[in-house]
C-alpha cells in the first residue's frame, strides 16, 4: 500500500512539473558593431554621457512589425537600453526576426544607421513568452540631434532660396561645410553635432552633416562607405 501512495504521488509531481514548462528557458543573442569601427573595435566613446538614456518599459510586441516599430523608435530617440517582450512568437523564429527588424531600419535610415556605433541583443524565454534586452551606443545623444536638425533648419534658411535647383543648394551647402567645419586631426569627433557646435570632425561627421543637410532641403541622398583599402565614408 505505501509503495502504491509513493507511486501515485511522484506521478502527480511530474504530472505538475510538466504542465509547468520547462525548467530553463532557451537564450540567444546578437552584436553588431558598425563596419565604420571595425579597425577600432576597442575604442570607448569620447562621450560618455551620451550613453545614459535608458527606457526601463517593456514594449509589447505580438508580431514582427511592432517588433520593428519598438526597435526603431527607441534606436531613433538615442535609447542606451530598452526591453521587448515579444508574444505569439516561436522562439526559434525571433533571431531572425530581430536581426531583420535591424538591417530594415538601418537600410531605410542612412543617417540613423550611421549614427550607431554598436549595437547588441539578448534574449530569452519559451515560445509566446520571449524578453529581450537592447543596448546601443550612438555617435550623439537625442538632444544633440535635436539641436542638429534646428541649426541645419536655421543654416539652410540663410544660404538656400525656393528659387534654387537641386544643383545650387548642393553646392551652398557643400561650400558651407568647407568654410565651417575643419577636419579633425585628432581621429576623436564623428558625429554632425561636432561638425556643427565643435567646427571639427573627421569624414564620418562630414557625411552626416552633408547628409542632414541635403535631407533637410528636399533632396534624396545616400551615405556610401568603403574599408577594403582605407575606412572611409
Amino acid at each position: 500500500m505505501k509503495t502504491c501512495k509513493q507511486l501515485l504521488f511522484f506521478g502527480i509531481l511530474i504530472c505538475l512539473c510538466l504542465a509547468a514548462g520547462p525548467s530553463f528557458a532557451a537564450e540567444d543573442a546578437f552584436q553588431w558593431l558598425n563596419p565604420a569601427y571595425e579597425d577600432v573595435s576597442g575604442e570607448k566613446s569620447p562621450h560618455p554621457d551620451r550613453r545614459l538614456k535608458k527606457n526601463e518599459i517593456s514594449s509589447e510586441c505580438a508580431s514582427y512589425d511592432e517588433i520593428k516599430t519598438a526597435i526603431r523608435e527607441n534606436l531613433q530617440k538615442r535609447v542606451n537600453s530598452f526591453a521587448l517582450h515579444v508574444t505569439e512568437t516561436n522562439f526559434d523564429d525571433v533571431d531572425d526576426m530581430l536581426e531583420r527588424a535591424f538591417d530594415e531600419i538601418g537600410n531605410e535610415d542612412d543617417y540613423l544607421y550611421w549614427n550607431i556605433r554598436r549595437y547588441s541583443m539578448n534574449w530569452d524565454g519559451w515560445d509566446g513568452d520571449i524578453d529581450v534586452e537592447c543596448t546601443g551606443e550612438y555617435l550623439s545623444s537625442y538632444d544633440e540631434e535635436q539641436q542638429v536638425s534646428q541649426k541645419v533648419a536655421r543654416v539652410l534658411s540663410e544660404i538656400t532660396g525656393p528659387d534654387m535647383n537641386d544643383e545650387e543648394k548642393s553646392r551652398a551647402i557643400h561650400d558651407w561645410i568647407v568654410r565651417n567645419v575643419a577636419y579633425d586631426l585628432t581621429d576623436t569627433e564623428r558625429s554632425a553635432y561636432s561638425a556643427l557646435y565643435l567646427g571639427t570632425s573627421v569624414c564620418h561627421g562630414y557625411a552626416l552633416l552633408t547628409y542632414k543637410m541635403l535631407e533637410q532641403a528636399g533632396m534624396e541622398t545616400r551615405i556610401i562607405a568603403g574599408s577594403e583599402e582605407m575606412n572611409h565614408v
